[in-house]
């Protein structure tokens, strides 16, 4: 799984190399997984200082039991730590995140915290125990206290917050069969909302409703779930009554789904678990792929529908290393021991190259030219608080205590200051 840090940098060197990781809609040609994340699968969005977002996210290598929405399926209340203990003693904590990717940390005791340098992300045990999750962004996790001595423990999210003191807050009940789960969500701008669950798998979200709203908002349902006999999710209805999402599963797998303007998806698979890959993808309107991997020397050979063939090789952390698309031109990727790219040669032979500190962040981005793009970081919130190109022009920015930007300026001195609430607005 790569890192976020990681796939950003990707993305910085061009849409086409970032998108070529993902193919169709879509699959990680590196592990092979089936994964869902974007527009049709945002439920509904509520703006707000601290906007509540419920996308949902699908990938088959999330393999926990106990999901909201049946296998593979997450959403950003989803998230959870798991504890495990030896003697009594906590050894390691494993961190699902919104996308179900699981994130392993070392114990951290209370007052102390780990940062992960490939995914901009600290672990963090308050002095009162509070397990907290704080990522770049400036978002906050807060997990709670450890409740027992199990050897394995789940802790599920409690409230989310900004810097600014703005939070989404997940109330959690127990239902008679002992099964634990989110019953409302409360936030800063005053909102309740309920969730309703599916009778036959009481662990399943059936239906989100607005119970209470703010300006002006009226109480609806938001959304409504449908699931399979074996509780998988099958379909989505949105506030409209619109059902415009739909999902067909084999072996705990999803073979296909529906988009909402009726574009049928389709996945053939190899293995089972988390570990399946899709070996063929293909679509009702005449899009398809195949995929032939060869796990021992760690290289995928995808061929489209036109028969055009393009590959990726990999590292042992799954790194992508070499690859060339259908017109035999060659990428070269090289990365660190902390899975950071440090240098990118593209078909011309032109090399980028890229600097970190200790923190992780970029501190210089170095062209084939030997031009130098360089970035001065704030030390408290990891923000960028200068950029400097080639010709030492200096572009400058400056935060509040809260890591607020507020005030921008340019080389030629010009600067442009921001006045923001309490709320950071």
């Amino acid at each position: 799984k790569l890192p976020c840090l990681g796939m950003g940098l990707l993305a910085g060197l061009g849409g086409t190399l970032l998108g070529s990781l993902m193919r169709g809609h879509p699959v990680n040609v590196i592990t092979g997984g089936k994964i869902l994340d974007g527009a049709d699968d945002t439920d509904f969005e509520l703006p707000g200082p601290l906007p509540i977002v419920w996308r949902r996210f699908y990938s088959s290598h999330d393999d926990r039991a106990d999901s909201l929405f049946g296998p593979g399926w997450s959403v950003p209340i989803s998230v959870e730590l798991q504890l495990v203990r030896e003697r009594g003693e906590v050894v390691s904590i494993t961190y699902w995140d919104e996308q179900g990717r699981d994130i392993v940390y070392p114990a951290v005791s209370p007052g102390e915290s780990h940062y992960s340098v490939p995914e901009g992300m600290y672990l963090i045990c308050t002095a009162g125990g509070h397990y907290v999750v704080e990522t770049v962004d400036g978002l906050y996790r807060d997990f709670g206290r450890a409740r027992t001595i199990a050897d394995t423990e789940t802790l599920k999210l409690r409230r989310l917050e900004d810097r600014n003191g703005n939070w989404i807050e997940v109330t959690h009940e127990k239902t008679a069969g002992d099964v634990i789960r989110p019953a409302r969500l409360h936030d800063s701008a005053g909102r309740l909302l309920t969730l309703a669950y599916d009778d036959a798998h009481p662990q399943r979200i059936a239906a989100v409703e607005l119970t209470l709203g703010v300006d002006g908002e009226q109480s609806e349902t938001l959304v409504r779930y449908a699931y399979t006999d074996a509780g998988e999710l099958a379909a989505v209805t949105d506030r409209s009554g619109h059902t415009g999402r739909k999902f067909v599963y084999e072996h705990g797998l999803m073979v296909q789904h529906t988009l909402r303007g009726g574009l049928q998806c389709f996945y053939a698979w190899q293995g089972t678990g988390r570990d399946a890959r899709v070996v063929r993808h293909w679509t009702d309107d005449g899009e398809a792929y195949t995929f032939d991997a060869d796990l021992t020397q760690r290289e995928v050979t995808i061929t489209d529908q036109l028969g055009r063939i393009t590959r990726w090789t990999w590292s042992e952390d799954r790194q992508p290393t070499h690859h060339v698309d259908a017109e035999g031109h060659v990428w070269l990727l090289e990365w660190n021991a902390m899975r950071q790219l440090i240098s990118a040669t593209d078909p011309a032979g032109h090399v980028t190259r890229f600097e970190y500190d200790e923190r992780g962040r970029q501190t210089a981005r170095i062209d084939a030219l030997g031009q130098t793009v360089r970035t001065e970081w704030n030390g408290f919130y990891d923000l960028l608080v200068a950029e400097i190109d080639p010709t030492n022009a200096r572009w400058i920015y400056r935060y509040d205590t809260r890591g607020n930007l507020t005030m921008t300026r340019d080389p030629a001195g010009f600067a442009t200051e921001f006045h923001r609430d309490e709320r950071g607005l």
